[in-house]
């Protein structure tokens, strides 16, 4: 971020959210019904309960505070291929298995 966090960008981000939405293909009664039940559980207000998910204020400390909690040693990567059982591959010493599921 060599400008800092720009306003702009966030508001472009908004109109793309809100577009997305405005424009959506048409869902199933079923499909519909979902989305409004997992929104019923997380929006506060039943007017917003159709809307697409943004936030309303633009708010530049926070998404410092944020962006500084994106770091390498937070990282959790998961890795699952067939190629990495060769031994030839540039991570040979993937021999961890998941307890659960065994992959």
């Amino acid at each position: 971020l060599k400008e800092g966090v720009q306003e702009r960008i966030y508001q472009e981000q908004q109109q793309l959210i809100s577009l997305n939405y405005k424009y959506q293909p048409k869902t199933t009664p079923y499909s519909f019904a979902k989305i409004i039940s997992r929104n019923m559980q997380t929006i506060q207000n039943p007017k917003d309960y159709r809307m697409p998910p943004y936030r309303s204020v633009f708010d530049a400390q926070l998404i410092r505070r944020i962006l500084k909690l994106l770091t390498p040693e937070r990282l959790l990567l998961f890795v699952s291929s067939p190629r990495f059982k060769d031994p030839t591959s540039p991570w040979p010493n993937l021999d961890q298995v998941e307890k659960w599921y065994g992959t």
